[in-house]
Order: structure tokens, then C-alpha cells, then sequence
């Protein structure tokens, strides 16, 4: 579908403020430009919107790209739905907008959403190849009559409120961090899937998680956690890893809920995470595995209920 009938999903007869981007995790840096671009829209009493990817450019600019998102998409949209902007407008990025022009691009924008200003960071691009930065926006803008507001990086603790300092955190198992650029605990969501049934025998039945492809998982790892339930809030243990004292060789999220005893299969589950306990490992016996089970989930406890 080109842009023009992506954008026509929304009929948009007063004149709007903008901002665009992929704003995969909806984190504290993308609600601070969020917040400037309400305030930014109010005082020109205007509409505020954003246009949201749903895929990652990478995707298509890059055929080797592997997209590792925050979260799901379908989330996100929900997210940025609350965070008070008049409209959301989630479209795919393909071949035909990769290859557009800037000034394509903010035609559709203000023939179709009656564009009259952008609200972005000092880091945005856009056009084939970026060709046309912020500044640039600010200087097109003089001949397109709409006014760009270039948002400064933000900070907290020295941490940049970037998608790129959640992954990395992610990556090193760092939940704090992590969470702390969020401005929310992070949490996985998915569907409850039948796996090996090991943890039934070893006296911790686990809900085996199936995610959508391409979503970020932290490090392998044993964490605290609550698990969601039909609305319902759960003390947790979640293991992530290739099970090696098994000799696994699939990576897999297992949560066992604390207290818990129902059949949950095919049922959808979120998993908050709020600290990592220890690193994978491999035991040398099953009975020293669940001696370490036991001792993990007392300190689970007391860390939860904190």
C-alpha cells in the first residue's frame, strides 16, 4: 500500500502537528518529545499525531537486518494511544517509501493530515538515503509553509534515553538500566506453549513462553519476576536460556508462578521483570539443580515482596 493510503486511514480536516519514528519501547525519551509535541500542538492549536513504523526501515534498506524489538508492536501502539496525542497513525515502511523524497514524503503528509508542523529529534532524517536532516526540515519548511521544533537529546543519570541503551542493557542482563529508561518495569508478553514438561517433574511446573518473532529477550539468566494472568498479578520465576544441564540447544523462557496451579495453555501471558538473580548454568546432577531451585525462589520471594 503506498503512503498516501496508509495515511487516508485517518480523516484529518484541521491542520496537525507531527512527529514521526519508529518508537520502538515508548520510553522515557520518546515521551519527553511526546510531551513537547502536545505543548508544541497546543499552542498552535493545532492536532497532535504520530506516525509510528511498524516494521524497522532497516528491514527494507537492509536484507540482512534482524529486527530485535523492545516490544511488540501492537503494544506500542497502545502505549502511544495514552500518552494523550489526538491520533496514532501506525504504517509500514516498504520499497516505495525507501525510495521517496523528503519532499514527497511531507507532500503526503500535509495533502493527506493537513500538516503544518514537525516536532523531532536532532538525530531524525528523513528521504531516500536520510538525505534531508532536521535542520534541513527547518529550512524546507520555509517554502512548504509548516515550521519544524527540533527536540534536544535527553538524559537521566547520565544514561541517553535511547532505544539503542534499552537493547544494550538487555543484552547485558542489566534490568535496572533497563527499566529505568523505560520509565516502566520491561515486560514480555505472549501466549502460554506446551514445552518438555521437565519442570512438572522436577517439582516446578513452568509456563513455557512463545513470543513473537523478532522481540528482544534479556540475557540468559534466572530473574524476578510477576507474571499477568487474565488480569491477574503473580509472584514469578523466569529462566531464559538453552536448559544445559538438559543439553539444550533451543532458547526458551520458562516461568514458574509462584502459587499457582491451573491450566493455562494457549492462554495469553505478560512477564514483568525486576531482577536478574544469577546466570544460567549447568549443574551436575538434577538434584543439585533443584537444590538451587529451592534457594532461587527464596530469594525470589523476598525480593518480590519488597
Amino acid at each position: 500500500m503506498d503512503l498516501s493510503k496508509q495515511l487516508a486511514t485517518k480523516q484529518i480536516a484541521k491542520k496537525s502537528t507531527l512527529t514521526i519514528g519508529v518508537f520502538d519501547g515508548v520510553h522515557l525519551g520518546h515521551l519527553y518529545l511526546i510531551k513537547k509535541l502536545i505543548e508544541i500542538a497546543d499552542c498552535k492549536q493545532s492536532l497532535s499525531g504520530i506516525i509510528t513504523f511498524l516494521n524497522h526501515p532497516s528491514e527494507i534498506l537492509n536484507p540482512k537486518f534482524n529486527p530485535s524489538f523492545i516490544m511488540d508492536p501492537n503494544e506500542k501502539i497502545l502505549l502511544l494511544e495514552k500518552t494523550g496525542v489526538d491520533y496514532v497513525i501506525p504504517i509500514t515502511f516498504n520499497q516505495s517509501i525507501s525510495t521517496m523524497s523528503a519532499i514527497t514524503f511531507i507532500d503526503n503528509l500535509q495533502s493527506n493530515l493537513n500538516m503544518k508542523g514537525l516536532v523531532v529529534g536532532s538525530d531524525f532524517a528523513m528521504g531516500k538515503n536520510r538525505e534531508t536532516t532536521a535542520i534541513g526540515l527547518q529550512n524546507l519548511g520555509l517554502d512548504k509553509k509548516f515550521s519544524t521544533d527540533i527536540i534536544k537529546p535527553q538524559e537521566i543519570n547520565g544514561i541517553p534515553l535511547r532505544s539503542t541503551s534499552v537493547r544494550n542493557f538487555l543484552l547485558s542482563g542489566d534490568i535496572k538500566n533497563a527499566s529505568k529508561v523505560l520509565g516502566r518495569n520491561f515486560n514480555v508478553s505472549g501466549t502460554v506453549a506446551h514445552g518438555e514438561k521437565r519442570g512438572r517433574k522436577l517439582g516446578y511446573p513452568t509456563a513455557n513462553l512463545k513470543t513473537s518473532t523478532g522481540i528482544m529477550l534479556p540475557s540468559n539468566g534466572i530473574y524476578a519476576t510477576f507474571a499477568f494472568i487474565n488480569g491477574s498479578k503473580f509472584m514469578s520465576a523466569t529462566s531464559i536460556g538453552t536448559n544445559p544441564t538438559f543439553e539444550g540447544n533451543t532458547k526458551t523462557v520458562e516461568t514458574y508462578i509462584l502459587n499457582f496451579d491451573k491450566d493455562i495453555y494457549g492462554q495469553p501471558i505478560k512477564i514483568e521483570f525486576i531482577k536478574r538473580l544469577r546466570d544460567e548454568m549447568k549443574f551436575s546432577s538434577v538434584e543439585s539443580l533443584i537444590t538451587q531451585m529451592d534457594i532461587d525462589i527464596i530469594k525470589i520471594e523476598k525480593i518480590l515482596k519488597i
